[in-house]
C-alpha cells in the first residue's frame, strides 16, 4: 500500500493495530490478536505488502494481545519486539511510552503509547482500567486525543467519564467481536456523551486511517 495509514485490524476478540509507512515499507505492529484469528492478521499484512515488521509492541501478557508472536516470527521478519516500555523513533515519528508504574494484574500493566501522526494524536491503551486512566491524566495531562484505541475492548472496566472528558477523543475505536458483552453500554454512553465518533470492528471490520498531503480520511472494510 503506497499511502501512510493506521489500521485497527479486525482480529475478532482481540487487539492488533498496524502503523504502515506506505512506500517506505516500514511498519509498527501493536499487539497480534489471539491464535484463533491469526489468519485474519496474516491476511491483512500480506494484502498490505508487509513482510518486515520493524517494531512489534506487545501491550501485555494476554493471549488476545500476544497470541501470535511466534507465528509472526515464523512468517515475517520481526526486527524488534518491545515487551517492556520504551520510547523509540521510526522515520521521524516518535512513539512515547507512558510510564504508569507496575501493578498486580496484567491489564493494568499494559504498555500505553502516545503517537503523533501528521498532526493527529493517537493513544493506544491496551486493557488498562479506570484507575490507570486517571493516572495518565494526572501524570501526563492535559491531552487532546484525536484517535483513542478504547481500552479492554470497550469493557466497563475502562473509559471512565473522568478520562474521556479529559481527552475528548474525536474518534474512538473498539476492537471486539462482541464476546463478554463488549462493548458495554456504559462505555458507549460515555463516549456518546462527549460526542466521540465510535467505530467497532465487529460492525465495521478493520478501520483504516489514511494520510496524504492533500486529504486525510477514514475507510472501513465495510465501506463506511
Amino acid at each position: 500500500n503506497p499511502i501512510f495509514h493506521v489500521s485497527f485490524i479486525d482480529v475478532g476478540q482481540g487487539d492488533s493495530t498496524l502503523i504502515h509507512y506506505g512506500f517506505n515499507k516500514s511498519c509498527v505492529l501493536i499487539d497480534t490478536g489471539s491464535p484463533f484469528n491469526y489468519y485474519k492478521l496474516k491476511s491483512k499484512l500480506i494484502n498490505e505488502g508487509v513482510y518486515v515488521i520493524d517494531y512489534l509492541i506487545i501491550s501485555h501478557d494476554d493471549s488476545d494481545h500476544n497470541g501470535n508472536v511466534e507465528a509472526l516470527q515464523k512468517d515475517f521478519t520481526v526486527k524488534n519486539i518491545i515487551l517492556e516500555g520504551q520510547d523509540f523513533e521510526l522515520k521521524n515519528i516518535y512513539y512515547k511510552y507512558l510510564d504508569l508504574g507496575k501493578y498486580d494484574n496484567d491489564n493494568d500493566n499494559s504498555l500505553v503509547y502516545l503517537v503523533n501522526i501528521d498532526g493527529y494524536d493517537f493513544i493506544f491503551t491496551g486493557d488498562i482500567s479506570k484507575k490507570i486512566e486517571r493516572k495518565i491524566i494526572n501524570d501526563y495531562g492535559p491531552l487532546n486525543i484525536d484517535f483513542l484505541k478504547v481500552s479492554h475492548h470497550g469493557s466497563y472496566t475502562g473509559s471512565s467519564d473522568y478520562f474521556i472528558s479529559s481527552i475528548l477523543p474525536r474518534f474512538s475505536i473498539i476492537s471486539t467481536n462482541g464476546q463478554y458483552n463488549h462493548p458495554s453500554k456504559e462505555t458507549i454512553d460515555t463516549l456518546n456523551k462527549y460526542d466521540s465518533n465510535i467505530f467497532i470492528t465487529k460492525k465495521s471490520g478493520s478501520i483504516n486511517v489514511y494520510f496524504t498531503k492533500i486529504i486525510d480520511w477514514i475507510k472501513t472494510d465495510n465501506n463506511e
